[in-house]
C-alpha cells in the first residue's frame, strides 16, 4: 500500500490521506480475506530502498493454503514473517496470483 502523497516520512502524510486510510484498508482487508481466506494480517513499514510511504502487507495462514494447485505455507506462523524462507512457485502460477489480485482491486 503507498502513500498517493509524495512524502518521505509517515508524519508528513496530511490530515487528508490519514482520513483515507481506513477505508483503503478496509477494502484490502475485505478483498484480500475473500480472496485468500488468511487468518491473520499484518502491516509492515520498513521504507530502507524505496522513500515513499509505504506498507507491505503480509496475509497470515495457520495452516498451508492452495492456489492454482500450488501450495503455500507461512513458515514464520505464529511469530513474525519467515522471510529466510519463501514458497517457491512457477511464473504461470505467480501469473495468475497477480491476475486474481488486479481483478479484485479492478486495476
Amino acid at each position: 500500500m503507498i502513500c498517493k502523497e509524495e512524502v518521505d516520512a509517515f508524519f508528513k502524510i496530511s490530515e487528508v490521506g490519514f482520513y483515507e486510510l481506513p477505508k483503503i484498508i478496509k477494502e484490502i482487508e475485505t478483498k484480500t480475506k475473500d480472496l485468500f481466506q488468511y487468518d491473520k494480517i499484518n502491516y509492515l513499514m520498513l521504507m530502507m530502498h524505496d522513500p515513499e510511504v509505504h506498507f507491505h502487507i503480509i496475509p497470515r495462514y495457520s495452516g498451508e493454503k492452495t492456489f492454482a494447485n500450488a501450495t503455500f505455507k507461512d513458515f514464520g506462523w505464529p511469530r513474525m514473517p519467515g522471510f529466510d524462507r519463501v514458497n517457491e512457485v512457477e511464473s504461470s502460477v505467480m501469473k495468475k496470483l497477480i491476475e486474481q489480485l488486479q481483478k479484485s482491486f479492478a486495476c
